[in-house]
């Protein structure tokens, strides 16, 4: 046996590669599951908002890709589907969960270096979250990028850009996914309160829409947990709503506000960037006060960047603001 065949084998069982179709399972075995995965699209005419130069890319000389933008607007779905219709071999990795110069030696480097089953095809390696790799684990990678490119292709996706490489973003063909428009949203929730048998009122699915910010994945996950025995309660109930961290803040409150969000297990570095969102939009809070908590979300968000335990920098972030109102 060659020493290219014998790698390769050792690498499948190790890895035991999943089938492209665990990814796109039929609707009706999604019966009973979280709506995110049932109304996950299966191809790219059902993207939302969908850069209609991504489609064009998806061959034989398609270039490394990254896609970059805020979370639950499609990079995974797209990154997915591109491997459904390619139907090469592949791996996905969180690069949150396996995020340090080990992984991408070990299990990227012997994934990229082995010879693909499929005859004529090269490989696709995913990095989901890859802005969550370290500085070592980026120059590793970008080594692999270059040594293995006729062999494999790597898809990158990263809520914040600023935390790749140059040497990598120089490498790849990089999209900026938008949050979707209002609207289109709107008209994807209907279609599912539809598909559901959902009784619903407009301004409900608006006000969903309203704090998800374009975000598809949270409307859809609120859009479910506020279903009740196939009714969409009026009185929705949101996962972090920011308005109501604030108003605990102005009544110094921060450590509540610390309980509640360790008991949801938020995603903080998410939660401060909709906090932002939401005060720098917020009228009823002055200017200059603006202004001083932006500087805070700023230096918190710096904090988090270097951080294994984002809770800390955070519960700081509130003390700050709590002090500031």
């Amino acid at each position: 046996m060659e020493e290219g065949e014998r790698k390769n084998k050792i690498f499948e069982k190790n890895f035991k590669f999943k089938k492209i179709g665990e990814f796109f399972m039929e609707k009706k075995k999604l019966e009973g599951v979280l709506w995110t995965e049932k109304y996950r699209p299966r191809n790219f005419n059902s993207v939302l908002s969908l850069d209609s130069r991504i489609p064009k890319l998806v061959n034989q000389s398609m270039p490394h890709l990254l896609f970059t933008g805020p979370p639950g607007i499609g990079k995974t779905t797209v990154s997915k589907i591109i491997i459904n219709e390619l139907g090469c071999d592949y791996i996905i990795l969180n690069a949150s969960d396996e995020r340090g110069i080990d992984t991408i030696r070990n299990k990227v480097k012997m994934f990229a270096m082995t010879q693909s089953s499929k005859k004529d095809k090269f490989k696709i390696i995913f990095l989901d979250e890859g802005d969550a790799i370290t500085p070592e684990g980026q120059q590793t990678l970008r080594n692999l990028m270059e040594t293995y490119a006729k062999n494999c292709r790597f898809i990158i996706s990263c809520n914040f850009i600023n935390k790749i490489l140059d040497p990598i973003k120089s490498r790849c063909s990089v999209f900026t996914f938008k949050k979707v428009p209002d609207d289109e949203l709107l008209n994807l929730l209907k279609k599912i309160c539809k598909e559901e048998n959902v009784k619903y009122d407009d301004s409900t699915l608006k006000k969903i829409i309203e704090v998800s910010k374009g975000d598809i994945r949270k409307s859809i996950n609120l859009l479910q947990q506020n279903t009740k025995s196939n009714v969409l309660m009026p009185d929705v109930s949101m996962e972090s709503d920011i308005k109501d961290i604030l108003d605990k803040l102005k009544q110094k409150k921060s450590d509540d506000v610390r309980r509640e969000l360790i008991e949801r297990g938020v995603d903080y570095e998410q939660l401060v960037v909709e906090f932002y969102h939401y005060v720098i939009d917020d009228r009823s809070i002055s200017l200059d006060t603006r202004k001083k908590i932006v500087l805070e979300i700023a230096e918190c968000l710096c904090e988090m960047s270097s951080v294994l335990i984002k809770e800390i920098p955070f519960a700081k972030l509130m003390i700050r603001v709590e002090e500031i109102l």
